[in-house]
């Protein structure tokens, strides 16, 4: 048998998770009744080298079988020795109306220059897209000047579809005393971007995957201030934000319910 059915009680080594799954779910003032999560886990934090391209075709897969509506990965890998399994996976989930957000991740690189390209993405070895199921999420800040792009996140053109927020995240915590603690990374605008995705799917069942994905990445709040690329800051670093992801916008919850009604009621 591969893998482990039994839930891993070290919170020091797992607390990765709880950070993500508090960033969907959490509402302190209401409960959340739209959204319930099947948690699986590739690897451990900390652990070194990438994650095994295995793991994630079984464990997307494993997520689709047992109906899963939205994945979201809040990790990537730079290395993928068989990355036909991860495209089989990505089109097994399309094929099953299921969407994939993952993160970016906070290397601070142009993720569009073959050198630097990191796993999952959905293009093929000669940069053609093959599913409209996959949304890549980079990450902002919270500063409304050239700062905007969190200095952390990658970025690009041709392969970040969006940005979302990704600094100064208030999520729960297994690690404090309070259960709760402020965060930051990709990995915490990929799961805010799922939940937006989780939620029109709940509302309007009836819209397909590339609608939704359509819905949020049409709807964002565009941008074109100039921003650092990197965590270098000078002149010569600054580039108008839309030119950092494909839409060239922040994703908006509400931007994108208005998408999905307009579509839902003219069906």
């Amino acid at each position: 048998m591969y893998g482990n059915r039994f839930v891993h009680l070290n919170n020091k080594k797992l607390y990765h998770s709880t950070l993500v799954s508090g960033t969907i779910l959490m509402n302190p003032k209401r409960k959340n009744t739209f959204i319930k999560i099947l948690p699986l886990c590739i690897a451990l934090p900390g652990d070194n080298g990438d994650e095994y391209d295995k793991d994630y075709y079984l464990s997307i897969k494993y997520a689709v079988n047992n109906g899963a509506k939205v994945i979201n990965i809040s990790t990537s890998k730079e290395f993928s020795f068989e990355s036909k399994w991860i495209r089989k996976a990505i089109e097994y989930a399309e094929d099953h109306e299921v969407l994939i957000v993952t993160s970016a991740s906070n290397n601070s690189k142009i993720i569009d220059e073959h050198e630097n390209r990191i796993y999952p993405n959905d293009i093929d070895e000669n940069g053609v897209p093959f599913s409209d199921n996959l949304i890549i999420v980079g990450a902002s800040s919270y500063h409304l000047d050239n700062k905007l792009k969190s200095s952390f996140s990658n970025y690009g053109k041709k392969q970040v579809d969006i940005f979302a927020p990704g600094e100064h995240i208030y999520t729960t915590s297994a690690n404090s005393v309070s259960g709760y603690k402020y965060t930051g990374g990709t990995s915490f605008a990929s799961p805010l971007v799922a939940k937006i995705a989780a939620i029109l799917f709940s509302h309007y069942p009836e819209l397909t995957v590339s609608q939704v994905k359509s819905c949020i990445l049409e709807s964002g709040i565009s941008y074109n201030l100039p921003t650092y690329k990197t965590k270098k800051r000078d002149s010569t670093n600054l580039i108008p934000f839309d030119q950092l992801s494909k839409t060239g916008k922040i994703a908006n919850a509400y931007n994108a319910f208005i998408k999905a009604d307009s579509i839902s009621k003219a069906k």
